[in-house]
């Protein structure tokens, strides 16, 4: 356990990428089945336990040897064996395991259902392992939420009737090179009159700070170096002049690590 939790803990980072990860929402999967694993598992268990602790408190009824042939004397005194929530009378000595008239009251010792139940759960728990093993093989394949929370931020920033392609590299505290290309919902690219961009950090009220851009291309424009003051999720909004009077603007939070 305090190994796994220190290898997850490295692996994700933070527990908002817990959520906001493949990485970590396969996590969550496979801590939540591997839970009911072990509640199945206790189930089975208990069915074991209940079936045989009667045997183990029955012990040998032969009295010690004391050097003499002498058979012992058979006992008359009944005792109460409890077992889970029942109890069976039993007959020490003169009654015994093998005679017609003895028999278990209680489900827990009746050797097919018990062996019926512990059947059902031990299959439950072969197949609720098997869904562990897949999401861990999943997990193997899946890069670290850590890994996923840093690096380029490629996205598209959407208006109803315009979209922004939207890169920043490297994503991190520091200058970055933001492109912003106007594209038709359909993906085209379009052409727009004129473009800006504004970044706020709503966590620490800072901003909105202009991100200068100049045009590279019809609908593309370009920042050189912008630099990110501080790690978060920014707000990024982009205006776009569409029309002598028309224009659109379409915000996204775009992760800074």
């Amino acid at each position: 356990v305090v190994s796994g939790s220190y290898q997850s803990w490295r692996e994700v980072g933070s527990l908002d990428a817990l959520t906001s990860t493949d990485y970590g929402r396969l996590l969550l999967v496979k801590l939540g089945v591997f839970a009911v694993l072990v509640v199945v598992a206790a189930f089975s268990r208990d069915i074991v336990d209940q079936r045989y602790r009667y045997d183990d408190e029955e012990g040998d009824d032969t009295e010690p040897d004391d050097g003499t042939d002498a058979p012992p004397e058979p006992r008359d005194e009944r005792e109460l064996v409890a077992v889970g929530a029942g109890a069976t009378a039993r007959s020490v000595g003169a009654t015994r395991l093998d005679d017609p008239d003895f028999a278990f009251d209680s489900e827990p010792f009746d050797d097919a259902s018990a062996a019926r139940r512990l059947r059902r759960s031990v299959w439950i728990e072969v197949g609720i392992a098997v869904v562990v093993l897949a999401v861990t093989a999943l997990l193997v394949n899946a890069a670290p939420a850590r890994d996923a929370n840093r690096g380029p931020w490629i996205g598209y920033i959407k208006t109803p009737t315009l979209w922004f392609d939207t890169n920043v590299v490297p994503g991190r505290v520091g200058p970055n090179d933001i492109h912003f290309t106007a594209v038709t919902p359909g993906g085209a690219q379009q052409d727009v009159l004129e473009m800006a961009a504004q970044a706020t950090d709503r966590d620490r009220d800072l901003g909105p700070i202009e991100i200068p851009l100049r045009k590279l291309a019809p609908g593309h424009y370009f920042s050189p170096g912008f630099r990110f003051p501080f790690a978060g999720d920014w707000e990024i909004a982009v205006t776009a002049l569409v029309g002598e009077t028309e224009q659109v603007t379409g915000t996204a939070e775009i992760p800074i690590r």
